[in-house]
């Protein structure tokens, strides 16, 4: 009432909460528009109700166009094809979409009427090499274009208007509009950039496209939301590092060639363009992230606010390390309350792996910005819905991570390393490395089921402090499902200067179990003096036809050089480095410009990521606790073959029992 002047307008609001408005982050403006005047067949459960529904719907001129359809929503299990949309509608072009756009249907007018080669990739055909009406990949997109492209402006206008009123009763005030390149067209973008001023909502344009030049021309100083590197998860063109769990010979597909897209990244980086790329699958952020870190060791700046869209299996080694270079995560939660749970599209694509999507725990506890959108209209705009779904996760399982502050990683003088365990047998295993001195931990969340037999989670750190082994432990009780407990250690000082050590849970340290004292056992190097003896069966085998126990003569340039290995650690990767060696000091000042001889692969520095694009050793936070880890060295040839000489790569895997093995690859160059 105090700020109550003549003239002010004043709303009651009855005691409901009032918020500020909401800001959608990926909106495909254009699409949903044309939904809104499309047939909405999400609802149909087999294929005979959809074509009933598209029977009864009003014939405009064009094009019949349908929408939200999703393979698994039909009792057949399979997208209707022509000869089914045949039946129920064949006097008019019939296109239907996709939830996710990625695949489209078509009748038989349809076909004929958008003129799209049957010769182009992405064509389903039957036993008799005719179409079935189902267009995927290159032939979707071109389908696409073509429909997009033949809409009126008036009708575009019409439908934009018939949008913002769902977008205000959903108190959206700002979308950013993804608009144009490959899956949409350019008439939308342009159409948007044209008239957004005349809309109640504001609208950023988010142009999807390479071209730069045009771009800058247009004054905007942000790129893509949609340049796609990869796919999607549903149609199976998302590109994954492992194969699908419902296709095991498929690992999905890269759309854009890593030298184009390295770049392309560096071209943004120069114009200090904001970027925003589009990667679902984990072998395609990888491909994202390699762009960003060779753009930035080139001298690009990490304050243009460039995006990662959806991001849905990063991992969390790829979550810290985007948010090291301050990229955003540009994510849609709900697509986990859609697809995440038991039994979802995720889990029957990738399996197990599901438990990991969309996760958003891991993005806050890397220090990752996050924002949030609906990408309408693959999901409703209803931002309730997305803070819903992020906050309630689909997996309901317990999490939980483990770090240490500054003072208590001062104390560190070996390496050491935290086992949280709620199942008894199942430990999560966090290593923390002295590092010569600057220790390091894994950052990652760590997640348990929880049920009414497992509600405690046990806390124990073993390692070198102050040149001694110690050993401390403490316990969370009353776990529940979608939990997330932060575990810290920290240096106590109390009132008269005495140390010790606390284990703060949840950033309290409220009672004596949290506030365990060092005990002193035995003198020590910081190597745990209970580890078994012996190698634990930690082995190097060749999966190639190189004998890797002799020394491998590496072949000129232009001949085959084909060198495959496998780690084996029956016990689970503890740690696991690399000390390299040569003969040749040009060799070695050549690593050292790039990261160094000391490899670390579990827990790799940033200054020693540059190795791996010489060197393609496997590296991240994943390999801890693999008992199996591929090499595949057959990318060293290039880079190895200017340094004539003995090349020594010292592999050293300590286990999760402590057992630990040293085994040489010796590569020469004549």
């Amino acid at each position: 009432q105090k700020l109550v002047r003549p003239g002010t307008q004043v709303i009651d609001a009855r005691g409901g909460t009032v918020l500020p408005g909401f800001i959608d982050n990926h909106f495909h403006v254009m699409q949903t528009a044309v939904n809104m005047m499309s047939v909405d067949l999400g609802g149909a459960r087999s294929h005979r109700e959809l074509g009933e529904m598209l029977a009864a719907a009003e014939k405009r001129e064009g094009a019949v166009l349908g929408c939200q359809v999703e393979e698994s929503q039909f009792e057949e299990k399979r997208f209707p094809d022509r000869y089914v949309l045949d039946k129920y509608c064949s006097d008019s072009p019939v296109v239907l979409f996709s939830k996710e756009y990625h695949v489209s249907m078509l009748n038989t007018h349809a076909l004929l009427y958008y003129k799209v080669p049957f010769s182009l990739e992405g064509v389903e055909l039957d036993g008799s090499g005719l179409p079935t009406g189902i267009f995927r990949r290159n032939a979707n997109y071109v389908l696409r274009s073509n429909v997009l492209r033949s809409l009126p402006d008036e009708f575009r206008m019409e439908a934009i208007h018939l949008a913002m009123s769902r977008l205000l009763e959903n108190g959206i005030t700002t979308v950013a509009a993804i608009e144009g390149g490959w899956l949409f067209d350019d008439r939308d973008a342009e159409f948007i950039y044209a008239h957004s001023g005349e809309f109640p909502v504001d609208m950023p344009l988010f142009y999807q496209t390479m071209d730069l030049a045009k771009v800058w021309k247009l004054g905007l100083r942000r790129v893509g939301g949609n340049i796609m590197v990869d796919g999607t998860l549903s149609s199976h063109s998302a590109a994954l590092s492992a194969p699908y769990a419902d296709r095991p010979d498929y690992r999905g597909q890269i759309f854009l060639p890593q030298d184009g897209l390295d770049e392309f990244v560096q071209q943004c980086y120069r114009q200090d363009m904001q970027l925003a790329l589009y990667s679902i699958g984990d072998r395609a952020i990888e491909s994202v992230l390699l762009a960003h870190e060779r753009a930035i060791r080139q001298g690009g700046s990490t304050a243009l606010r460039h995006r990662i869209e959806h991001a849905i299996m990063a991992t969390p080694e790829q979550i810290a390390r985007a948010a090291d270079m301050k990229l955003i995560f540009s994510v849609q939660p709900a697509y986990a309350y859609l697809w995440g749970g038991k039994g979802g599209m995720y889990e029957r694509r990738v399996g197990e792996r599901y438990l990991r999507s969309n996760d958003f725990a891991a993005m806050f506890a890397a220090g990752a910005v996050v924002c949030g959108g609906s990408d309408s209209d693959v999901t409703e705009p209803r931002p309730m819905l997305g803070i819903h779904a992020a906050v309630n996760r689909a997996v309901p399982q317990c999490a939980v991570s483990v770090e240490y502050n500054d003072d208590f990683l001062a104390m560190v003088t070996g390496d050491g390393n935290t086992s949280v365990e709620v199942t008894a047998g199942s430990p999560l295993d966090y290593a923390l490395t002295y590092n010569s001195g600057a220790p390091k931990y894994e950052r990652r969340i760590g997640y348990f089921n929880v049920n009414g037999s497992n509600t405690t989670m046990v806390v124990t750190f073993k390692g070198s402090i102050e040149n001694k082994t110690q050993k401390m432990t403490t316990t969370i009780t009353g776990l529940k499902p979608r939990d997330y407990h932060i575990v810290k250690f920290m240096k106590k000082v109390d009132a008269t200067g005495e140390v010790t050590i606390g284990i703060e849970i949840d950033g309290l340290v409220a009672d004596a179990t949290l506030d365990n004292d060092i005990t002193a056992s035995e003198e020590g190097d910081g190597n745990d003096p209970e580890a078994p003896a012996g190698d634990g069966g930690i082995q190097l085998v060749s999966t190639c036809d190189y004998d890797i126990t002799q020394p491998i003569t590496v072949p000129a340039s232009g001949n085959p050089f084909n060198l495959t290995l496998q780690a084996l650690v029956p016990n689970g990767v503890l740690r696991f480095t690399v000390d390299i060696a040569s003969t040749n000091q040009d060799f070695i000042n050549s690593v050292n410009t790039v990261g160094g001889t000391n490899l670390d692969l579990v827990n790799p520095s940033e200054e020693a990521m540059g190795i791996f694009d010489i060197v393609p050793f496997p590296h991240g936070a994943e390999l801890a606790g693999q008992t199996v880890v591929d090499f595949d060295l057959s990318g060293a040839q290039t880079a190895i073959l200017g340094f004539p000489g003995s090349h020594t790569f010292k592999m050293n895997v300590v286990d999760k029992k402590g057992c630990r093995n040293s085994i040489d690859v010796v590569l020469v160059v004549e």
